[in-house]
Formats: C-alpha cells, structure tokens, sequence
C-alpha cells in the first residue's frame, strides 16, 4: 500500500483510494493572444495523473496519427514546425483552424468509452473515472456549448 497525501492504492486489492482534493485549481487567463480562461489543478493531483499516464501512455502512442505532435515524447513544436513547412512546400493552401471550446465539450461517455478499450484494468479504470470526474463543471462558468437542433453527429459513438 503506498500512501501520502491525498493518494493511497493497493493494486493487489484491486481498489484505488485517491480522491482528487475537490479544488477547483488555479483558474487564470493564459497569456498568449487568445484570451481563455485555463484550469490546472494543484500539484498533488499533477503527481497522480503524470503516475497513470507514465502507465497508459505507451497504450497509445501506437494509435496516434504520425502528425500529432503535442505533449509526445520525441514530438513537439519544433518538429510540427518542420513538418508543417514540409507541407507547405508541396501545397499550394493551408487551413489554420482551431476547435471552439473543443475540451470543455468532450462528451465524457465517448471519452470513457474509448479508454476503457486501451485500459483493461479495473483498477486504472476506477482511477481514471474519478479524475474524468473531478473536472466536469470547472469551466462551465467559461464556455457555453452550443447545440444544434437535431444535429446529433456524435450520437453513434455513445455507448
């Protein structure tokens, strides 16, 4: 059994007993020339999800597109930089697009759904779940997700 803070597993038992610490995290304005607000939560809780994703991530690396670039070991902006000249030698457009309040809307039964594929165990499950948890409505105060009458695309994948 490991303990400290707000964590405590014992993988044998098969039972997780982190709980998120209930803080919203710091809500800030990032500095960049986009105005939104960002939410990271406090360092305990970073201490656990970085553990879990040293656990998960090499799950999917395998299933990432070769153009995804960020937060991947070996990846990052220098190298999308290269690659995005590298298509702009060979093509004559580029679309730049962002995806409005893209994070806030991931519907998280879809998201379950898909890491409950790549995540087998019970135990990582339960603690993914309890993260997925923790950050539904932090933002909701910041963004507004907007629905279009009976445009149900993603309707299909829920499980």
């Amino acid at each position: 059994m490991v303990r400290g803070g707000s964590w405590g597993y014992d993988r044998e038992n098969a039972r997780c007993a982190y709980r998120n610490n209930n803080h919203p995290g710091n809500r800030n304005n990032n500095p960049g020339p986009k105005r939104r607000k960002i939410s990271a939560v406090p360092f305990r809780d970073r201490v656990v999800h970085h553990a879990l994703c040293n656990v998960i991530e090499p799950r999917f690396e395998r299933l990432f597109i070769a153009d995804s670039y960020a937060n991947r070991t070996g990846k990052g902006t220098h190298r999308a930089i290269d690659r995005l000249q590298q298509f702009a030698q060979r093509h004559r457009y580029v679309l730049r697009a962002d995806i409005v309040k893209h994070f806030p809307s991931i519907d998280h039964q879809i998201l379950r759904a898909t890491l409950a594929r790549v995540v087998p165990e019970a135990d990582l499950m339960a603690l993914i779940d309890r993260i997925i948890a923790s950050g539904a409505g932090v933002l909701d105060d910041e963004y507004t997700t907007t629905y279009f009458p009976g445009d149900d695309l993603l309707a299909a994948c829920r499980p």
